[in-house]
């Protein structure tokens, strides 16, 4: 998964867990299909840079392989659009603005650090007959990779503070 798809996860992960509804933007029209608020996510912009010198952060001990593991880093610079869709008035448009506002500022993976967060005001959206706010998080994320101790490759980055399943 690339790293913009593991930002998106990771915030739509988190809004969802907030009780929102959050969908991922693909240039359609989802969101009018949805009776409730819906919030819907995409990438604006992005930029990507190494973190340490080449990438290379340093090395962590392995208990399992009881060796020495080479830590690599990059960091990509995120403006993620979040533009919440409400039927039923301006208030209940306000009200899921503010729970995705919380979940945006502090209830993400520790490798995405919050610049800075703005919010519109919320309009009557005539294309989707709904009430409509529109905001725009930066974010600086942070990804991690080991190197395989068998060939020295680096394995795929991955967002710091996500939790895999095992």
């Amino acid at each position: 998964m690339t790293g913009l798809n593991q930002v998106k996860e990771a915030i739509l992960s988190a809004l969802e867990g907030a009780g929102l509804t959050a969908l991922g933007r693909f240039g359609t029209q989802a969101e009018r299909s949805y009776t409730g608020p819906v919030a819907v996510i995409g990438v604006a912009q992005a930029a990507g840079k190494p973190m340490g010198l080449g990438g290379y952060l340093g090395t962590v001990y392995d208990p399992d392989a009881g060796t020495e593991r080479e830590i690599y880093g990059r960091m990509l610079e995120v403006t993620v659009s979040v533009d919440v869709y409400a039927p039923g008035g301006a208030d209940a448009c306000e009200s899921v603005m503010e729970t995705a506002a919380e979940t945006l500022m502090a209830g993400l993976p520790a490798g995405l650090r919050l610049r800075s967060l703005q919010w519109g005001q919320t309009e009557w959206d005539e294309d989707s007959g709904l009430y409509l706010r529109r905001g725009t998080a930066e974010y600086t994320a942070q990804f991690t990779a080991t190197a395989s101790a068998e060939t020295g490759e680096i394995l795929d980055f991955e967002l710091k503070g996500v939790m895999k399943e095992c």
